[in-house]
């Protein structure tokens, strides 16, 4: 019944991604050079053929996207910003974040 209405979208395993052979995760906001839909839309379909991209969100304020990256160590990921994500067409700057511990992980329930 709730998979039928849409409140269950689907099922998925959590790979532990140090274990995948990912041990850092980072944090990237991405600042594009404008604001139009192709813009956005040919960003998207870039990092859409990125594994390394876990999540990605479109936010509202200060920078126009937030990815969630993961390589396999500091070296990796910051190959992986210059051979990756600085050559989108559009990308204007951006910004990482390497979080130090999570302290929570929660799926909503």
């Amino acid at each position: 019944m709730l998979e039928k209405s849409g409140v269950i979208e689907g099922y998925v395993a959590v790979v532990n991604p140090a274990k995948a052979g990912f041990g850092v995760t980072a944090f990237v906001r991405i600042w594009l050079t404008g604001e139009d839909e192709r813009q956005s839309e040919h960003f998207v379909e870039e990092i859409g053929k990125l594994p390394q991209v876990t999540e990605a969100h479109v936010l509202a304020g200060d920078c126009d996207f937030l990815l969630r990256v993961v390589a396999e160590d500091l070296p990796g990921l910051r190959r992986f910003q210059s051979e990756h994500l600085a050559r989108i067409k559009g990308v204007r700057s951006m910004k990482t974040d390497i979080p130090l511990l999570k302290v929570k992980n929660a799926s909503f329930a």
